[in-house]
């Protein structure tokens, strides 16, 4: 009796481990639904205008106003270098306005702008940005090194315009050379 019931068991268990393969691959080709293809949106021209001559990292960082894309996260920490534009008009509006004024309110107003400034500039030493220089006769701004991450936060302060990418300039020699005769040295 034991022998016969070891077999019965024995018979159950390799039976089971034949049919337990067949079950879960029916059971797995009836759960995967059918895949749908997901149309694409076409970009809007503007997207496609901005980036036809190509756009780095540090450049699409600082335009962009909405959030941050995952794919650029790991890059949010390296500064950009930005200039911020403020509300108040430049010196050079406002002497063009006023037809002459005074070296002495010429300085008043400048120091107002300054003074206008100030909350820009602590908020960019706050999240460890560096303020190059500040602009005030004919340009009223601030050019700082800023984390790409903290450009959404400058552009909701109080007085900020807008903020722009900074201009990269790289020297050449074509007209240093000649001037100095270098080219005779050679």
């Amino acid at each position: 009796m034991r022998k016969t019931l070891l077999t019965v068991v024995g018979l159950m268990v390799v039976m089971a481990m034949l049919l337990a393969p067949m079950q879960s691959s029916v059971k797995a080709q009836t759960t995967i639904p059918p895949q749908t293809e997901r149309e694409h949106e076409k970009l809007p021209q503007e997207v496609i205008d901005a980036f036809s001559n190509g756009m780095s990292v540090e450049e699409f960082l600082a335009q962009n106003k909405g959030p941050i894309p995952m794919a650029l996260w790991d890059l949010t920490d390296q500064k950009v270098a930005v200039v911020i534009e403020m509300d108040a008009p430049a010196l050079i509006s406002k002497l063009l306005a006023d037809d002459k004024t005074p070296s002495a309110a010429q300085r008043s107003y400048i120091a107002e702008l300054l003074k206008a400034q100030e909350p820009l500039t602590a908020k960019i030493a706050a999240v460890g940005g560096t303020v190059i220089s500040h602009y005030t006769k004919v340009y009223n701004g601030v050019l700082a090194l800023v984390p790409a991450k903290e450009l959404n936060g400058l552009r909701s302060l109080p007085g900020v315009k807008a903020i722009h990418n900074a201009p990269k300039y790289e020297p050449t020699l074509t007209a240093s050379i000649p001037l100095i005769q270098a080219d005779d040295v050679w």
